[in-house]
């Protein structure tokens, strides 16, 4: 083959290479553009479908093409989208919003931002948008479009509007309340303290901010408490109960009813939350309570055993003047008995204080003016305190009158002083002083008008806040056995009881004690000259003697017959009654005023009713309420136990008026 075949076929192969390359390329290129227009298709697909606006927005805030969830968020179609600007469709008062943010993607200073601004929908209503802007770059590296992504916040940031006006007002509610709140977070800070907690406690947040709440607990509590706090961090709404001492910035301790739950599961919570009630107050009126509860029980102890022991007294002091009047004067055995009657005399005293402790001593209440029987009691008082201790009075001028026995007024003063003078031990000071127009503490009627207040001052040891509790309590005393008995300060709380007043006591250990008397305010009273005896005659009539107890009986009923007197006895009310509807005269009733069955009031209305006449009465008691309320302006009364010569002298200054 010649070099012209030989290059003819060369180039014939040349072409066949081309032509199959050119034909692999048209193939590429044919497959390349499906995979395009597949892409294309593929991301059309998702900006249509998209569930958050996609707007293509040009160069010059036209939009060039939006999807269907932009057309449906603004209320347009897409056809009316396409026509609009940016600017057409935002809110006039975020027109500048995006401004700054543009034109530094077009200086090259970023690509991409976000903002909220409002946009104006086709009806005329706003929508609030989250606007996040992304920049197309051309193949020279220049921005050609900006890619929206718009989301439609409005609903959610009206929720949290909503949620901070709740939490403001919440707040708002919690500051200006009274009510006391805490939340204690998982560390055991408190995240939030009410104003109202932080008055109270005298702490400021920022003092008490990142500290233990544990800390404000008074440590007796603290362990019971924590206990408590931790049993309701066990389950998701756990309850805590408890009451406990807060002590104060100032150190003063206050008692709280804590209530709480467990909400530390709760997202914008995660707190044990607890509300607390100062039941400080109401707490001091219970063991206030309780305590008169306890001196009123003892007392009634007290005056039940004193009323007994009365009986028993009566009889021996009324035998002991029968043995007396058979001996010959000289005689030792007179001296013997002498004895035995002053003793019982002596013993009497003892039952006063207990019926004083149990408020049944007998009482003549009458208006008394406080500062004429302090000074009356003065020199009696100075001989009481002796020459080492110096009292001086501070009396209030005008503070008036208070209705009680002035002998219970005095002896009020005495136990007072007496008490004052045994806690110095030696040289010191006592002042009295009164006071008018003193309100009446907690827990006493809110219409009780001002008192007068009479207050005794030492300058002695003081006692300590244990002491303090039982001072008034009968038997209770500091002293070396055999130095009191213990009813020095348990009758001056009887006296003033019974009085319907208030005693309490103030003291500190080092400091010196003050107890303090509130009396109401009585009406002054004219002075009344008491009444003269009669003088001893010769005794005649009939008495019936009403006595359920049989030594006092026996003895009542043998001194009234030696007076002279005849004598009828009865050992109750029923037996009275039977004998008086035999009796053809009857002068004179001496009756107990308390006997099982029947007592002596209503026998002698009964008396009275059946003869159709006034009586003659003479009560005998050991209470004082049976004189003081009950029996009134009745008849004479008898306090037990009594002599004879007060047995006599009372039936014969009887008897002469009922004959008048």
């Amino acid at each position: 083959m010649d070099d012209d075949g030989v290059e003819e076929a060369d180039l014939a192969a040349e072409n066949r290479a081309l032509r199959a390359r050119i034909e692999a390329l048209q193939a590429q290129l044919e497959s390349r553009s499906a995979h395009d227009r597949s892409r294309e298709a593929f991301f059309l697909r998702v900006f249509e479908d998209a569930p958050i606006g996609l707007a293509l927005v040009g160069l010059d805030e036209r939009i060039a093409e939006a999807n269907a969830a932009l057309c449906d968020m603004l209320g347009y179609s897409r056809e009316a989208l396409l026509r609009l600007t940016v600017p057409d469709i935002t809110h006039p008062d975020d027109a500048d919003v995006e401004v700054e943010h543009k034109a530094g993607v077009q200086e090259g200073r970023g690509g991409a931002f976000q903002v909220e601004k409002r946009y104006v929908r086709a009806d005329g209503g706003v929508l609030l948008g989250r606007l996040s802007v992304s920049t197309l770059f051309d193949d020279e590296g220049s921005p050609s479009y900006f890619v929206g992504q718009l989301e439609d916040v409005t609903r959610e940031r009206a929720a949290e509007d909503g949620l901070r006006a709740s939490e403001a007002m919440f707040r708002a509610l919690v500051e200006s309340t009274s009510e006391l709140f805490v939340l204690i977070s998982a560390e055991g800070s408190a995240s939030f303290v009410s104003p109202a907690m932080t008055e109270l406690l005298g702490w400021t947040p920022a003092e008490r901010r990142g500290r233990p709440f544990e800390d404000l607990v008074h440590e007796e509590d603290r362990e019971a408490f924590a206990t408590q706090l931790e049993r309701s961090r066990a389950e998701p709404g756990g309850a805590l109960r408890a009451l406990v001492r807060l002590v104060r910035k100032d150190g003063r301790a206050r008692e709280f009813d804590v209530v709480g739950r467990n909400l530390e599961h709760l997202p914008g919570i995660e707190a044990v939350v607890m509300t607390l009630r100062d039941v400080t107050e109401q707490r001091r009126l219970q063991e206030h309570l309780a305590h008169a509860q306890r001196l009123d029980s003892i007392g009634r102890l007290a005056g039940g055993v004193a009323h007994d022991f009365n009986n028993m007294l009566s009889a021996i002091l009324g035998f002991a003047d029968f043995l007396a009047e058979s001996i010959v004067e000289g005689r030792p055995q007179l001296d013997d008995v002498t004895e035995i009657r002053e003793a019982a005399l002596k013993a009497r005293g003892l039952t006063q204080q207990l019926l004083a402790v149990g408020r049944r001593q007998a009482a003549a209440p009458r208006p008394t003016n406080v500062n004429r029987a302090i000074r009356d009691a003065a020199g009696l008082m100075r001989r009481v305190l002796g020459e080492d201790v110096e009292l001086s009075l501070a009396l209030e001028p005008g503070v008036g009158s208070v209705l009680i026995d002035p002998t219970h007024l005095e002896q009020v003063l005495l136990n007072l002083v007496t008490n004052a003078r045994d806690a110095m031990q030696g040289p010191g000071r006592v002042q009295v002083r009164t006071r008018g127009r003193v309100p009446w503490p907690a827990g006493f009627s809110p219409d009780a008008a001002p008192g007068v207040q009479l207050t005794v001052e030492d300058s002695g040891h003081g006692m300590s806040a244990d002491t303090l509790e039982h001072v008034f309590e009968p038997f209770y005393t500091t002293k070396a056995m055999g130095a009191g008995t213990g009813l020095g300060l348990a009758t001056v709380y009887g006296v003033v009881q019974q009085a319907g007043g208030h005693v309490w006591a103030e003291s500190e250990p080092g400091v010196g004690t003050s107890f303090h008397v509130l009396f109401h305010v009585a009406a002054e009273a004219p002075e009344v000259d008491e009444p003269e005896v009669a003088p001893a005659t010769g005794a005649t009539g009939t008495v019936l003697v009403v006595e359920d107890e049989p030594a006092i009986r026996r003895m009542v009923a043998r001194a009234l017959g030696n007076a002279g007197f005849e004598v009828l006895t009865a050992t109750d009310a029923r037996g009275a009654l039977e004998l008086a509807a035999s009796c053809d005269t009857l002068d004179l009733v001496v009756t107990d005023v308390v006997m099982p069955g029947m007592g002596g009031l209503e026998l002698v209305e009964r008396l009275q009713a059946q003869l159709s006449r006034e009586l003659a009465v003479v009560f005998m008691s050991g209470y004082a309420r049976a004189a003081q309320g009950e029996i009134g302006g009745h008849a004479g009364f008898l306090a037990k136990p009594f002599t004879l010569d007060a047995l006599l002298a009372k039936v014969r200054e009887r008897l002469p008026r009922e004959g008048e």
